[in-house]
């Protein structure tokens, strides 16, 4: 898939717990996937990559890597109405951190992941 970032994510903190943060988009997100142009609203939520806090010290603090786009566009694929499935967010994800600069191997190891565990994430599985 062919993935641009128009502008980057503007975030703010939006909830915290020992379980993890979760954040909210300041303003509107933009992204082209396959020449079809996505707006993430303001006021979406995410907790960016789904990086287990015990990993963050290996990846990065979710919210402050240059995955943060990629993830974002992601999160909004998978909780929004769109006519992407799960595999083509998935394909997005990997795409995008391939745009973003990420080796094609780190990239692979991301989405393999995600087409791993991040289906009970998935707000349309079965639909």
């Amino acid at each position: 898939m062919k993935v641009q970032f128009i502008d980057l994510p503007q975030m703010r903190p939006y909830y915290s717990d020992e379980d993890g943060e979760l954040w909210e988009l300041t303003d509107a997100f933009h992204a082209v996937v396959d020449d079809v142009p996505i707006t993430v609203p303001a006021g979406f939520v995410t907790d960016g990559a789904s990086i287990p806090r015990i990993l963050w010290r290996v990846c990065g603090h979710p919210m402050s890597t240059r995955r943060l786009p990629a993830a974002v566009l992601h999160d909004w694929l998978y909780y929004s109405i769109t006519d992407f499935t799960r595999a083509e967010a998935d394909q997005a994800y990997r795409d995008g951190l391939i745009t973003l600069g990420f080796p094609r191997w780190k990239a692979a190891v991301e989405y393999y992941a995600l087409r791993l565990f991040g289906g009970s994430h998935y707000a349309r599985e079965g639909k």
